[in-house]
């Protein structure tokens, strides 16, 4: 069209000095002048072409007018103007996406993609909303999973439902009842563990105070046998036993298990 323009600006210019110099009207200028209307024809389905292939709506409108100027007829545009009511439909699926995205409403979104979807929008106009309702269903499911977490209250499902949460990228104010609920049980097993520490190392000092108790019953009745065996050795057998007793009186006696458990 550039071309065009100029041939166009050219013949101008000869006619405006044909006229200057006297030409003929009617003999030689009026040849010329009919050449422009043809031109300005040209000229105009040239804008148009370059207008459809870049298919934005100024451009298309702006060819459009200047085709009309230039006394095309509705055939010359009718694909400009078919392809300018495709751009405008983009438009609007371009602007109802973008409201549907504000308003993070699943039918709101579907029904834009859906739309923008057959005015042709390119998978990359569509890939935002495309990506909040698939965040939508996510965001769903999280939620459901934290309704089941709750019923549990088992510590690793509520944990791997927070997680989730996290990621579906929910409010705090919806995940404080799985995040109390989590630090409740965790409080619960910690406590429940050191509960069952102390039962088990109770249990264990009962049992080795037992044991204490029947080997001290043990330890009573040997002495008492060795006592009556030196009464009945008479005062030499009882001379030499007085050592051993001895030996016994200063051996300190072991720590009972009463002690211990007291500990």
């Amino acid at each position: 069209s550039r071309k065009l323009i100029e041939v166009e600006q050219l013949l101008k210019a000869a006619l405006k000095e044909g006229e200057a110099a006297g030409l003929s009207e009617e003999e030689e200028l009026q040849p010329a002048r009919l050449q422009l209307p043809d031109l300005r024809k040209a000229i105009a389905q040239q804008v148009l072409v370059e207008a459809i292939c870049a298919s934005t709506i100024l451009l298309l409108e702006a060819a459009i007018e200047q085709g009309r100027d230039a006394g095309l007829g509705d055939s010359d545009l009718s694909e400009a103007q078919e392809r300018l009511q495709t751009e405008h439909r983009k438009a609007r699926a371009r602007n109802a996406l973008a409201e549907a995205c504000a308003s993070k409403d699943m039918v709101t979104l579907q029904a834009a993609i859906q739309e923008g979807e057959s005015a042709g929008l390119s998978d990359e106009a569509l890939s935002a909303a495309r990506a909040a309702v698939e965040l939508l269903h996510k965001q769903k499911a999280a939620r459901t999973r934290l309704e089941e977490a709750l019923e549990s209250r088992a510590i690793e499902t509520l944990q791997a439902a927070l997680d989730e949460a996290v990621s579906a990228d929910l409010l705090e104010s919806e995940m404080a009842l799985a995040q109390t609920a989590l630090a409740e049980e965790q409080r619960k097993k910690a406590a429940r563990q050191r509960l069952n520490d102390a039962v088990d190392r109770c249990r264990e000092l009962l049992i080795l105070q037992k044991t204490d108790a029947v080997e001290a019953m043990g330890t009573s009745e040997g002495v008492a046998e060795e006592v009556k065996e030196t009464d009945d050795a008479g005062p030499a057998a009882a001379d030499t036993a007085d050592e051993p007793a001895k030996e016994s009186q200063e051996t300190p006696p072991e720590e009972p298990a009463s002690r211990k458990l007291i500990e």
